[in-house]
């Protein structure tokens, strides 16, 4: 047999998947692993909740409308505002020798007043 036949296969039929109306939604959604990649529990983190601003570790390349998404996807609530920081990474010592700490970005996700947010702290 050659490696590159060249008779045509037969068609398979393809079958359709119906969505179904009531179906619960799924925890999660591919855009919210790809962009969201956790809570930090820091004081200044948990005591933004309280006036409705919930701190999430990003991707680097996650951009404002990306983040978004995902937190609507999620979290199924309404997104008011995101602020994204870039934090820079620090240089730490040990004796002699010197290492960095590596930076990361974070976004900041004010939510519509009376919503909550369950997070699961990292």
């Amino acid at each position: 047999m050659a490696i590159f036949s060249r008779r045509k296969k037969p068609v398979s039929e393809t079958r359709t998947v119906e969505s179904v109306a009531g179906a619960p939604r799924t925890s999660g959604s591919a855009l919210a692993a790809l962009v969201l990649m956790g809570a930090p529990a820091t004081e200044k983190a948990v005591a933004g909740e309280a006036r409705g601003e919930y701190v999430f570790r990003i991707r680097p390349e996650a951009t404002k409308g990306q983040v978004k998404r995902a937190v609507v996807e999620q979290y199924g609530v309404t997104v008011r505002a995101v602020r994204v920081v870039n934090v820079p990474g620090k240089v730490r010592r040990r004796g002699r020798v010197q290492g960095w700490r590596p930076g990361f970005r974070k976004a900041i996700v004010t939510i519509a007043k009376g919503q909550k947010l369950e997070l699961v702290r990292a």
